[in-house]
């Protein structure tokens, strides 16, 4: 009879240590996924304004040779040709 209890102790002490077991895996797999989203969340938000300020880098530089390149046909007055050659040269690069 004291056989089959210990039997009967040791079958409710696994079930208890495979539920707390289940239990805290659970919850640290809540934690992580929890975390991991924050981690994907804020690498994103970083990547986002990083990409942010180069669009404006490349808008401010367009803006800039834009300015240039009307400062210098104003510079040219009436004579179109002069100014289509003067910007035509240095604005195309030939690579090889």
């Amino acid at each position: 009879m004291t056989l089959s209890m210990s039997y009967k102790q040791a079958s409710k002490w696994g079930l208890f240590v495979l539920l707390v077991g289940l239990f805290f895996s659970a919850v640290l797999a809540w934690q992580v996924s929890r975390i991991n989203a924050q981690t994907i969340s804020q690498a994103l938000e970083e990547r986002a304004q990083q990409i942010s300020e180069n669009v404006t880098n490349r808008i401010a530089l367009y803006q800039y040779g834009l300015r240039g390149a009307r400062g210098m046909i104003l510079t040219a007055g009436e004579d179109h040709r002069r100014a289509k050659t003067i910007l035509v040269v240095p604005c195309f690069k030939t690579t090889a």
